[in-house]
C-alpha cells in the first residue's frame, strides 16, 4: 500500500488526483521514489511507478512523466507518450492518463478544465516560478485548447514552505511580493504565495485554487532534497481524468 494526499479542490468523481508521500515506514529507508536519484536506481523506480499504477487502479501504460530540468516548455501528451522528454509541464486531453509530476522541495501544480475536460501539471521550483510556468501553462489552455479561465480549477502541491525555503540574493531579486528577510543576504521565499499571484494574475477565481499547507522541509512525511540532500526521494503529484 502507498500512502497518499489527495486534494478536495477537484470533482472526485471525475478526477484522480494526488500527491504520494514518503512512506518511509514501508520502504526503509529512505522512502518510495518515484524518480531516479542517489538512493534508488532505474529498476526500483520502474517497479515504484507500477506499484504506483496499481494503487491507483490503472494500466502502467497509462502513468506519463517526464525529464524535469527547470525550464518552462510544456507538451501536449497522449497514452504511451516517452517518459524522457525534457518538460516541465504536460497537457492532456484523453481520459484514463495520469500526468505525474516529480517534486521533492518543488511545487507540482495541477490543473483541471471542467469544462472541456482537459489536464495539466506543471513542475514549479523557483527557476520555473521565475519563468511564470504555470501563467505561460495556463495560457497555453487558453490559447491552444479554448479552457476559459472561470473553469479551471487548481490545486498547488506541498513544497518548500515560506518559513524554511531560505535562499540567496540571487534567487530573492526574483520575487519581491514574496520574500522576507532572514538576516544580512539571506531571505525566506514563499513559493506557494508567488504561484497564487501567478494565477490570480491570470484570472483564476480564488475559489477555484486550493494550496496545500505542508512545508516538505519541515514534514518528515514528504521527501525534500533541502533537508535531505543526496539521500532524498521524489514523490508524484499526479492527476488523471476518471474514463
Amino acid at each position: 500500500m502507498i500512502d497518499w494526499i489527495k486534494p478536495k479542490i477537484f470533482d472526485d468523481n471525475k478526477i484522480i488526483a494526488g500527491v504520494t508521500k514518503r512512506n518511509l515506514s514501508s520502504y526503509f529507508p529512505y522512502g518510495f521514489t518515484i524518480s531516479q536519484a542517489q538512493i534508488a536506481g532505474r529498476e526500483e523506480v520502474l517497479r515504484n511507478r507500477n506499484l504506483l499504477a496499481e494503487e491507483l487502479g490503472i494500466k502502467s501504460n497509462l502513468m506519463i512523466f517526464q525529464k524535469q530540468v527547470h525550464g518552462d516548455v510544456i507538451r501536449k501528451v497522449s497514452k504511451g507518450d516517452d517518459n524522457n522528454a525534457e518538460t516541465d509541464g504536460m497537457i492532456t486531453t484523453e481520459k484514463g492518463v495520469i500526468l505525474n509530476i516529480s517534486i521533492a522541495d518543488c511545487a507540482g501544480v495541477l490543473i483541471w478544465d471542467s469544462v472541456n475536460d482537459i489536464i495539466c501539471g506543471i513542475h514549479s521550483g523557483w527557476k520555473g516560478t521565475s519563468l511564470n510556468i504555470v501563467g505561460k501553462g495556463i495560457q497555453k489552455l487558453i490559447d491552444e485548447f479554448e479552457s476559459k479561465s472561470e473553469n479551471l480549477y487548481v490545486y498547488i502541491s506541498p513544497c518548500a514552505g515560506g518559513n524554511a525555503y531560505e535562499v540567496g540574493e540571487e534567487v530573492a531579486k526574483f520575487f519581491p511580493r514574496s520574500i522576507k528577510l532572514k538576516s544580512r543576504n539571506k531571505y525566506l521565499f514563499d513559493n506557494k504565495n508567488e504561484i497564487l499571484h501567478q494565477l490570480l494574475d491570470m484570472k483564476i477565481p480564488i475559489a477555484n485554487i486550493e494550496i496545500s499547507d505542508i512545508c516538505t522541509i519541515s514534514d518528515e512525511n514528504f521527501h525534500s532534497y533541502r533537508r535531505d540532500a543526496d539521500f532524498s526521494g521524489r514523490m508524484s503529484a499526479f492527476i488523471g481524468m476518471r474514463i
